[in-house]
């Protein structure tokens, strides 16, 4: 009985020991390098198509898992500064910037001006 246990003990030990300890991630660094039109990055999300939005300093990007990809989305004349990103439920993605907000692929009001600077959007 002893030899039994014993015999469990370390096909248990060793079935424990073969597993990892923890998951293995990949890193990249995003910048100008790479494609980012500013290094100043205020905001980041990700939509539920797995696509994560950026916004910098100088403009929106989205990002696929390979490529930045720079998204026009400011009228002529305004703040291309992004303060904040956020989507709602029906998947609009929604942009905050020094001077309007923004609800991308709409329409009808694609942009609201403001009269002050938005720095959240709920």
């Amino acid at each position: 009985m002893t030899r039994t246990i014993r015999t469990a003990i370390l096909i248990l030990i060793s079935a424990l020991t073969a597993l990892p300890v923890h998951a293995q991630y990949e890193f990249r660094t995003i910048d100008t390098s790479n494609g980012l039109p500013s290094n100043s990055v205020r905001a980041v999300i990700q939509d539920r198509h797995g696509l994560i939005w950026i916004g910098t300093g100088q403009g929106l990007c989205s990002f696929d898992g390979n490529n930045v990809k720079i998204e026009p989305f400011a009228s002529q004349g305004m703040s291309q500064y992004v303060n904040c990103i956020t989507l709602d439920h029906d998947g609009n993605t929604w942009i905050g910037t020094d001077d309007a907000v923004y609800r991308l692929n709409s329409p009808t009001a694609p942009m609201i001006p403001t009269e002050a600077v938005v720095n959240c959007i709920t």
